[in-house]
């Protein structure tokens, strides 16, 4: 039935990954560890699946057992609400701060950017909602939307790995990278327009592009984490707060 399963749902009988793009002849995963290891269910697979469309990435470099691979950690969206609270005489212990007047959050909000891209199908730009996130030292683009826009694709020098760590199944998914695009976006009344860059095309990205650090350094862009600001030096341009 195991096996049926995975044939059914794109999943290798290696690693026993669900959805991915290699075989087991290919593939660059573990084994699953046999101590504790359970035979996978539709359960599995539905939650597999679910990943696949309300995952939330952060992309960082890793030398865990894989060399110095990028590495896209899945996880599920945090409650953007969720504050920290407690006595602040108790917390007056582990710190000289006092946190009485305010609370402290848990999560802030992801930083998005609603921008326009060119689109080689239609006269008219196509807005999108794009992932603002210095944490991320590469630009990704969701490989449907390189489809959807028309956009070449060109060889990557060499491919990049990128390592999906799966908590659950207690393994790591390693999909390999080979293509990227020239990007170039606009805001979407004509006030700002960046800098072309190149992104990597990720099949199966959490949202349609992640604006890493590539991105920022080449446009100057400057974040203000306390303001909540995402400026672009040269002419003000606040990604965050565009003009009306």
């Amino acid at each position: 039935m195991e096996r049926s399963l995975l044939f059914d749902n794109k999943g290798c009988l290696k690693c026993r990954c669900f959805f991915v793009k290699h075989h087991a002849a290919d593939c660059l995963n573990d084994f699953p560890l046999a101590v504790g290891y359970e035979v996978l269910t539709n359960d599995d697979m539905n939650a597999a699946h679910r990943k696949q469309t309300n995952a939330v990435a952060m992309v960082a470099e890793s030398s865990r057992g894989l060399g110095n691979l990028p590495v896209a950690t899945i996880m599920p969206p945090t409650n953007d609400h969720a504050i920290l609270e407690g006595d602040s005489s108790d917390l007056s212990k582990d710190s000289d701060d006092s946190v009485s007047d305010h609370s402290v959050p848990l999560s802030i909000p992801h930083y998005f950017w609603k921008c326009a891209v060119d689109d080689r199908h239609s006269v008219d730009c196509a807005e999108i909602e794009v992932l603002i996130d210095n944490g991320s030292h590469t630009v990704l683009i969701h490989d449907e939307l390189v489809n959807r826009l028309g956009l070449r694709c060109r060889t990557l020098n060499e491919p990049m790995n990128i390592s999906l760590e799966v908590s659950e199944l207690n393994n790591h998914i390693v999909q390999t990278l080979t293509e990227w695009v020239k990007l170039k976006l606009h805001d979407p009344n004509d006030s700002w327009s960046s800098r072309t860059v190149h992104a990597v095309v990720t099949p199966g990205l959490c949202t349609d592009i992640i604006l890493g650090l590539p991105f920022l350094c080449t446009n100057k862009i400057v974040i203000d984490h306390e303001q909540n600001t995402c400026v672009a030096k040269a002419s003000g341009y606040d990604l965050l707060h565009p003009p009306p």
